[in-house]
């Protein structure tokens, strides 16, 4: 966000916890405090390095939910979801649930998933106090929606330019990345909320991987 903004060579940039970063005079301060300000350098970071940093966290693995997270409104619904339950037992797919839950019975192109993960962006972005952030990775999203208007789910393909966002997005520094791994890993904290907001990047994920 930092780099973008200093790349179209704007003067300032807000970023997340109020602060205010200012190009031209190569310092940040609180926003609402302009008179204690501490100064910035911008370093130059060799793109090839990060093969010796893979990190550990970069990569998912196979999740379970607890019962305790999804609840039921009609012994229907609860069948149902203890089903979507059993699936993600045996393949071991959070992408699985969201799918089962909130795609089944439904015509959505790659757009409308792509929309709505942009949207659980935001939304986990302003829970985390990182609505910045969270906007900043989203518009990246909203960029490319349009090349998957035409391409319904059941396809099972999805344009390039996604695939290459997403994946771009998942392995960039920022909030997005560590929470996703973070409830992944830790199937007990996860939120009938979350299949709805983390569910579709996961869900274009896992199309990526599925290729």
């Amino acid at each position: 966000m930092i780099e973008d903004a200093f790349n179209q060579k704007k003067l300032n940039v807000e970023i997340d916890g109020n602060y205010i970063v200012n190009f031209e005079e190569q310092i940040y301060y609180k926003k609402y405090d302009s008179h204690e300000h501490f100064p910035i350098k911008r370093d130059h970071i060799d793109r090839y390095r990060g093969v010796d940093h893979i990190r550990k966290e970069r990569f998912l693995l196979s999740v379970t939910i607890s019962d305790k997270t999804l609840t039921a409104s009609s012994p229907k619904k609860q069948q149902q979801q203890d089903n979507d339950l059993a699936l993600l037992r045996q393949y071991g797919y959070f992408a699985a649930t969201y799918s089962n839950l909130e795609l089944s019975d439904k015509h959505r192109t790659i757009a409308d998933i792509v929309e709505e993960a942009a949207q659980g962006i935001i939304n986990e972005g302003t829970a985390y106090g990182k609505l910045h952030e969270a906007e900043w990775l989203a518009k990246r999203l909203y960029d490319v929606k349009n090349s998957g208007v035409t391409i319904i789910t059941e396809s099972f393909e999805t344009p390039l330019d996604i695939d290459q966002m997403c994946i771009y997005l998942y392995t960039k520094e920022s909030f997005w990345y560590k929470l996703l791994n973070h409830t992944l890993l830790d199937p007990e904290t996860i939120t009938r909320n979350q299949i709805k907001t983390l569910g579709p990047f996961c869900y274009l994920l896992e199309r990526i991987l599925l290729k």
